[in-house]
């Protein structure tokens, strides 16, 4: 909110009038994908936001101003912002008492687009591009370590499920389940544990 107060300053906006589309050039100035011209840059030299922070500044502006409305201020803009939409079906099975809801709140300022999620693979070259990016030696670690070990993040600091690869005191411990006789029988659980570097452990904890 702080940098959104300071880009009102800059574009001597009062509270009282503000616009929609203010708040969508806004948007756009910080990463968003919007088709309007956006005039002066902001952030310069600042990466801008990702879908995630984009979602969340759109939640802290919506709040906001809606709160403004609360007590009178800018009230066009508040109906604009004060939208409701139909659920889904997904949106039912989401949410507890789904199948009673007939509405949820909207806002107009959020990414548009489904979610897309991260692929479970890296694709061809992404490991020399994230080294080229990251700028601290700790983050080279983490990606050599999950380029070559196979990890997941949750594994390589120690968050994984019991009975799951995970890096823990040095030691690097995979599990693995072999079938003894037929499927009805139980499973015996084996670990193997392969030491690491612990300089580069302890480095990669600070």
């Amino acid at each position: 909110m702080v940098d959104h107060l300071r880009w009102l300053e800059r574009e001597c906006l009062a509270l009282d009038g503000v616009q929609l589309r203010d708040l969508e050039r806004y948007m756009g100035v910080v990463g968003a994908e919007v088709r309007m011209p956006l005039g002066e840059p902001w952030r310069v030299g600042k990466r801008p936001y990702g879908r995630a922070a984009l979602s969340t500044a759109a939640a802290c502006l919506k709040g906001f101003y809606l709160h403004q409305f609360c007590f009178g201020i800018n009230g066009e803009l508040g109906k604009k912002l004060d939208r409701s939409r139909l659920p889904s079906r997904v949106d039912r099975r989401r949410s507890f008492l789904g199948h009673l809801k007939n509405a949820l709140p909207t806002n107009p300022l959020a990414p548009k687009g489904p979610h897309r999620r991260h692929p479970k693979m890296l694709p061809d070259g992404a490991r020399e591009r994230l080294l080229e990016t990251v700028n601290a030696a700790r983050d080279r670690l983490v990606v050599d370590w999950l380029a070559d070990g196979g990890l997941r993040i949750g594994e390589l600091c120690g968050q994984s499920p019991p009975g799951a690869c995970c890096v823990a005191h040095g030691v690097l411990r995979i599990a693995y389940r072999r079938v003894a006789g037929s499927l009805s029988r139980g499973h015996s659980r084996r670990h193997v544990a392969l030491p690491t570097a612990g300089c580069a452990y302890q480095e990669l904890l600070r």
